[in-house]
């Protein structure tokens, strides 16, 4: 809590060498007239002071301090939360902080001697033998933005020097408490520093990122953006990193795409458009009991101008159901000729699978898809004649005909990724 009556939750991470410390912080906030907002800070510095203070596992015995810049950026001016009920409501005991926890998994790792690999989601150095820690994502009132944050340990594949210039590590996400369906998410990690000559051999670099939960009342998609800094033992090739920023739920993510950029790019998700492109079902085609499918205004982003694609996103997906819909396959899992739906526009084609069918006849319902494809993107944009992947997800709601038993329409949103490379087959 703050001194006015306002509260906050946040994640500070960083690199120490020797007493020396350096880092950044994503955090929400709650003010006392009951906006709310991110804070952003990525230029921490401070120091350890060894002696004082409880022990602590990572500085030992001591206390640290850290001062920097701290930006706000609101995102609503009317929650109707008290920052009294953040943590614990006096009256209910509920938190309007909402916590969910997850874990990464690394997509085709070690695939050459050198390749940077992720051996778990966190490292716990008095227990390096023991289960796997878990990320955190933190939003308020169960509101569809936020941010996350997730320790990162790893080394070389073969335990050879790491590849020289940029490097990419490639997951997937999985909520580790979601319900039948899930919650999935796709990330890219963009490492622009691997530096044994600077002082405590640093690794940096960004994350772009695309998730769907399946599993809520009102399925939805969305992005997520944000930056890794660790440190590297140039001897043994092992590495230690802290990745954090924010996410959002897809129709707000292309609302500020297009009218305010900049609290995307303060948040490191990526922002300029570099392409789009209508992704449609063949003509009078039916496939599994689905009929003019769409994903119109697919639209692609990166965190440069003319630079490759990083994720993609679009607020219009939806088409046509008969015979009470379609049959729905597991999330995550490669579907049949008979359940995918091809999809193609521009150079690319998209498989698109339904994973979740909840509809009563006559009733509405919610749906959620899985998404896989990609091709050579021919067609406006800086993206022009680049090869992309394309991984994600689609999610959203269900409305019956009322005038023909068994069929109606379905209507929602989808985001995925535009590097991470479909996995490999087992």
């Amino acid at each position: 809590t703050t001194p006015d009556g306002g509260a906050y939750y946040g994640i500070v991470a960083g690199i120490k060498n020797s007493r020396e410390l350096e880092g950044g912080l994503t955090g929400i906030y709650l003010a006392p007239d009951q906006t709310a907002g991110y804070l952003i800070s990525d230029d921490l510095k401070g120091r350890v002071f060894p002696g004082l203070g409880p022990d602590n596992p990572d500085f030992g015995a001591g206390m640290f301090t850290m001062d920097g810049t701290l930006n706000r950026l609101e995102m609503e001016t009317a929650t109707g939360i008290d920052p009294k009920d953040f943590i614990s409501s006096p009256t209910t005991g509920n938190s309007a902080l909402t916590l969910d926890f997850f874990s990464l998994n690394q997509i085709n790792a070690g695939n050459n001697p050198g390749d940077i690999v992720v051996m778990k989601t966190a490292y716990d150095p008095n227990n390096p033998s023991g289960p796997d820690e878990h990320g955190v994502a933190a939003s308020i009132g169960n509101r569809l933005w936020g941010v996350w944050g997730v320790p990162l340990y790893g080394g070389t594949a073969g335990g050879a020097a790491p590849t020289t210039g940029p490097w990419t590590v490639n997951m997937t996400m999985e909520d580790q408490y979601a319900g039948p369906y899930g919650v999935r998410g796709w990330l890219e990690v963009l490492g622009s520093v691997w530096d044994e000559n600077k002082t405590g051999a640093q690794v940096a670099g960004q994350v772009a990122g695309a998730w769907v939960s399946w599993d809520s009342m009102v399925p939805n998609t969305g992005v997520l953006g944000g930056k890794l800094a660790g440190t590297f033992n140039p001897a043994s090739f092992t590495w230690e990193a802290v990745a954090l920023g924010g996410w959002m739920e897809t129709g707000r993510f292309l609302n500020l795409a297009k009218n305010n950029p900049a609290v995307l790019q303060a948040l490191s998700i990526p922002s300029i458009q570099v392409g789009r492109t209508d992704l449609m079902q063949n003509p009078g085609q039916t496939v599994n009991n689905l009929s003019n499918v769409r994903m119109k205004d697919v639209t692609f982003f990166a965190f440069k101008d003319s630079a490759v694609p990083r994720i993609w996103a679009t607020g219009d997906v939806g088409g046509d159901f008969s015979n009470f819909g379609p049959l729905p396959g597991s999330p995550g899992a490669p579907g049949s000729p008979g359940m995918t739906v091809p999809l193609k526009g521009n150079g690319l084609s998209v498989d698109f699978m339904i994973n979740r069918w909840d509809h009563a006849p006559g009733q509405p319902g919610q749906w959620g898809a899985d998404l896989k494809g990609g091709g050579t993107y021919t067609g406006p944009g800086a993206m022009n004649g680049s090869t992309v992947p394309m991984m994600g997800g689609a999610a959203g709601t269900i409305l019956p005909n009322p005038l023909v038993t068994g069929a109606g329409t379905f209507s929602g949103t989808a985001a995925g990724t535009a590097q991470v490379p479909i996995p490999a087959a087992r």
